[in-house]
């Protein structure tokens, strides 16, 4: 099967086999490559050096040839050869393919695109390239324009801006006139109908007038450096608006695009933080003072995309507003979408009156980051004496400031965090901590069962799970084996789950083994989870291993994700429950759960064990290497679902960006599923 990719640097539009990707994959030397970058030693299996992605001291960055994967174990970046090609040498992936495939002498396969998917991404090519040309005309004009060298450059001369920060962020100048860059763009041979489809130029009444007129111009990049849209503020009192951008095109959609990252993006990842601004001067006057590491959102609500993007490159971020009340609400607004993406935030508040620009310019570079340093609070800490401030006496208003911290911490993904915070609030609240983690429980729950009610209203009726047949029980899956039957056994199931032509079987497949390895997972750990083991040679709770093994994975089923988290936050605590500590559990449906999950200790047959792979453990078993089994399951079989589900939206699509998006996520899913089957030994 040929993997549809896009290389549009030139103009050229190829495809490259999936056989040659994997050749390239096989024949390149991880710790060749790296030791083009990093200066390396070889200590047993692995080989050590000092991580190229962040400002690293001692050596935490490992290269494990055998597996042809790297892992920084300071700042967190991993990936394989073709990974690390294209962090360390800012290419596509494509880009490092080739790269890869002339070092190794391996010939590139490629394939020309079809006439309608090169006529699109030649239609994407051009309106990049006018973008750019319009970058450089508003460059030009406050650089050699009577009117932009005073209006334009006399604005970025005023702020206090030198030639370096205005060259870095190409900044320039849209004259005050209606037809500018319309009448220039056109002589040089720039077709019309690009230029609107790019944003630059506007229709009305059978006119065409440019969009930017008489403001100053910010071009916004994307990360690989290239112009796809513009910020532009007017220098007029009554102009409005005061910023104008280019609207959402082909190539620039601003909910996944942050001004200043092609600047910062490297910055970001060696300093392990990334300063959250508002505006684009903001950015300017922070990379003027030296501190590079920082991005706007443009005066735009964050969006889940942005936060994406910046966790890319790190999982801190420290978000900076204006010290007067405005500014301490903006801080409160939208900041639990980036708790909830399991990102760590500070706030740092300027005095009343001031933004990071013009601070920065009112106290200098140096004691700006000073500044910085000595006042970056952890939100959650931050979020609660603010909003204490005016409550104190009030208990209606207590109430609901509790009802909101707990709201924010019931977002953070990571129980030990929680549990740290839920003690911290606890003693400023002046509230016991287990009302607070009740309360988070019971929000969580609620949050967990309204998107399960929201991605069942969303599915298509094709798409909904159908219900097993009348005669087939329902409950626990020793119940369901008949149906299990119908999709690996003997038995012509009445309704035979469909194939996708990758093999992947329909969902409801996926679904019914996703469930079983989540519920067995669960009865381990209730069961087994305060026994001792020793994994590698040191002692420790099996919950522990558990705990490491499952990683991040957020389990499907509501009332066996609770019963995981509930697990977590009274470990975090000391408390390590037991089974009757659930059987007494104030949610019927997690008591109801964990009595079907009981009944397996002492009725699973040998059938099961055998058709399911699914075991209860005698006394002598070994724990750990049963539990790490059913993880691996649990993983593929989650794998294996979002590789069917992105095969559909791949065949399905006709947008390139989505395409291109879908094509690697396949890709890197395909490779994760041949390593958890390489794990259980299976092959693919």
């Amino acid at each position: 099967m040929l993997i549809i990719l896009l290389l549009v640097s030139n103009i050229i539009y190829m495809s490259i086999s999936q056989e040659t990707i994997q050749k390239i994959k096989d024949t390149a030397d991880l710790v060749e490559i790296v030791e083009g970058v990093v200066s390396l030693k070889k200590k047993g299996q692995y080989w050590w050096g000092l991580c190229p992605f962040h400002d690293d001291k001692s050596p935490s960055f490992a290269v494990t040839p055998n597996k042809g994967i790297y892992k920084c174990f300071s700042c967190g970046a991993a990936g394989d050869t073709i990974k690390f090609v294209e962090e360390t040498q800012g290419v596509g992936y494509i880009e490092a393919l080739k790269w890869l495939g002339q070092k190794y002498g391996i010939k590139v396969e490629e394939k020309p695109l079809t006439n309608e998917e090169k006529a699109k991404q030649e239609r994407k090519e051009s309106m990049m390239i006018a973008l750019n040309y319009a970058k450089d005309f508003f460059v030009e004009t406050m650089q050699k324009n009577e009117e932009g060298n005073a209006v334009g450059l006399g604005y970025f001369r005023e702020r206090g801006f030198n030639n370096q920060i205005i060259s870095k962020f190409d900044l320039g100048y849209s004259l005050n006139e209606w037809n500018a860059l319309e009448q220039n763009a056109l002589k040089k041979g720039y077709q019309a109908d690009i230029l609107a489809a790019a944003g630059l130029i506007m229709q009305k009444n059978d006119r065409q007038y440019d969009r930017f007129r008489g403001r100053v111009m910010f071009p916004i990049h994307d990360l690989s450096g290239r112009v796809i849209a513009f910020g532009a503020r007017t220098l007029k009192k009554d102009d409005k608006p005061k910023y104008l951008n280019s609207p959402e095109t082909e190539v620039y959609h601003k909910s996944d695009v942050l001004y200043g990252i092609f600047q910062g993006k490297n910055p970001i990842r060696l300093k392990d933080n990334c300063f959250l601004v508002e505006g684009y001067t903001d950015v300017l006057a922070m990379h003027q003072a030296g501190i590079e590491n920082v991005v706007a959102s443009s005066g735009t609500a964050l969006t889940e995309g942005q936060i994406k993007l910046i966790k890319r490159f790190t999982n801190n971020i420290t978000v900076l507003y204006d010290g007067d009340e405005a500014g301490i609400n903006a801080s409160l607004r939208g900041t639990d979408l980036i708790l909830e993406q399991g990102l760590d935030v500070r706030v740092v508040l300027f005095p009343e009156g001031h933004d990071p620009d013009s601070y920065c310019r009112e106290v200098g570079s140096q004691r700006f980051g000073e500044y910085l340093e000595a006042n970056a609070k952890d939100f959650i800490l931050f979020k609660t004496e603010s909003l204490l401030k005016g409550a104190e006496n009030d208990p209606i208003k207590r109430a609901n400031v509790t009802r909101d911290i707990v709201q924010s911490i019931s977002k953070i993904p990571d129980p030990i965090k929680q549990s740290v915070f839920y003690k911290e609030c606890s003693r400023l609240l002046g509230i016991e901590e287990e009302i607070l983690v009740d309360e988070g429980r019971k929000l969580k729950s609620k949050e967990i069962e309204r998107r399960e009610k929201e991605i069942t209203r969303g599915r298509r009726p094709w798409e909904q799970t159908p219900p097993p047949p009348e005669d087939i029980p329902t409950g626990y899956p020793e119940e369901e084996a008949p149906m299990e039957d119908y999709i690996i056994g003997d038995k012509e199931a009445p309704s035979k789950p469909k194939e996708s032509p990758l093999g992947y079987s329909a969902e409801k497949k996926h679904v019914d083994s996703i469930q079983r390895q989540e519920m067995e997972f669960v009865r381990l750990l209730i069961s087994h989870g305060n026994t001792d083991v020793e994994i590698d040679k040191l002692p420790t709770k099996l919950y522990h291993f558990m705990f490491d093994e499952i990683g991040d994975i957020s389990f499907d089923a509501p009332v066996l994700h609770e019963i995981v988290i509930n697990y977590k936050n009274q470990a975090a605590l000391g408390n390590i429950p037991d089974v009757n500590y659930f059987l007494n559990s104030d949610n019927e449906s997690v008591r109801l759960q964990v009595q079907e999950l009981l009944k397996r200790e002492g009725n699973v047959s040998k059938n099961w064990d055998e058709r399911f792979q699914i075991y209860v453990p005698d006394k002598d078993e070994n724990l750990p290497k049963m539990i790490r089994e059913n993880i691996l399951r649990l993983k593929l079989t989650k794998t294996e679902k979002l590789l069917s589900e992105c095969f559909e939206r791949l065949s399905k699509t006709e947008d390139d960006n989505e395409r291109n998006d879908l094509t690697l996520l396949f890709m890197e899913l395909n490779n994760q599923k041949s390593m958890l089957g390489k794990e259980l030994g299976r092959v693919f």
